[in-house]
């Protein structure tokens, strides 16, 4: 299998080995249940949702932040400006650096 460069993975999903060939797959092709979905599709998704849950307060302030410039109320200098704060303190948070009182303070202003 070596020379054939035939390389099996586990899956991130459901745990069983499969084919990765020569990508980076981290989901195999298996249909979950009775659905006609895939642990590629369903891994993914749940993935995706996981990173949207830790990041919800930051993605609300960020868009109410973005309607502050449509509305003129804000600059895109400022907007720049609070966009780089707040990824940095979210980034120590999720690091376990910072506090997520500090996030929330850089958020609500």
């Amino acid at each position: 299998m070596a020379e054939a460069n035939v390389f099996f993975k586990t899956c991130r999903h459901c745990g069983k080995y499969f084919n990765a060939g020569h990508g980076n797959a981290e989901y195999c092709e298996r249909l979950v249940g009775t659905s006609d979905k895939t642990c590629r599709d369903v891994g993914a998704l749940r993935l995706y949702r996981e990173k949207a849950k830790q990041n919800l307060e930051y993605n609300r302030a960020y868009k109410r932040n973005y309607a502050r410039i449509r509305a003129k109320r804000m600059t895109a200098a400022e907007f720049r400006e609070w966009g780089e704060r707040a990824r940095a303190c979210r980034d120590a948070v999720l690091a376990g650096t910072r506090a997520p009182e500090e996030l929330l303070e850089i958020l609500n202003h």
